[in-house]
């Protein structure tokens, strides 16, 4: 099929790319990968045909769990997070802080896309107290009129002043 004068993306870069997809790849990384295959085609192909679209939903959701492992993976893997250095008094074991924040940055990536995308899965948990189908509504009384609280506070003052 054919969109717009472009031709359509062959079965088998799609099939491939929704099995990168679900492994936790990108459609970027897949193009980088196989340069025969623009990415605007792919991001066609997706608004123009309901079951690669419907596929593709799929593909993102096995992503976000893919992601889950990875977090795991790089949040354990504490390989290069030492280096030597060499100081004044010799050679000393540091904290590579470059690597730690690099991967801290990996994780918090991941874990903000699977939130916007995921929200119900991946989201913060967010509780309002109050308000809910077993709490009593908000109720706000006056037990004066504005008048008559203003008049009280000019008076409260005026004793001060006093």
């Amino acid at each position: 099929m054919t969109y717009a004068g472009l031709p359509a993306v062959p079965t088998e870069h799609q099939d491939a790319l929704l099995e990168w997809v679900a492994a936790g790849g990108t459609v970027l990384e897949y193009c980088e990968e196989h340069p025969e295959l623009e990415r605007n085609k792919v991001y066609r192909l997706i608004v123009h045909d309901a079951d690669f679209a419907n596929r593709y939903a799929r593909a993102r959701e096995a992503q976000l769990v893919a992601w889950e492992d990875e977090i795991k993976v790089i949040a354990d893997d504490g390989t290069n997070d030492y280096v030597e250095r060499q100081g004044r008094k010799g050679t000393f074991i540091a904290l590579d802080d470059e690597h730690v924040n690099r991967s801290r940055l990996r994780v918090d990536t991941r874990k903000w896309i699977m939130a916007r995308a995921s929200p119900k899965k991946y989201g913060d948990k967010v509780s309002h107290v109050g308000g809910g189908p077993e709490d009593d509504p908000i109720r706000m009384e006056h037990s004066a009129s504005p008048r008559e609280t203003l008049e009280k506070r000019l008076e409260a003052m005026g004793k001060k002043s006093r």
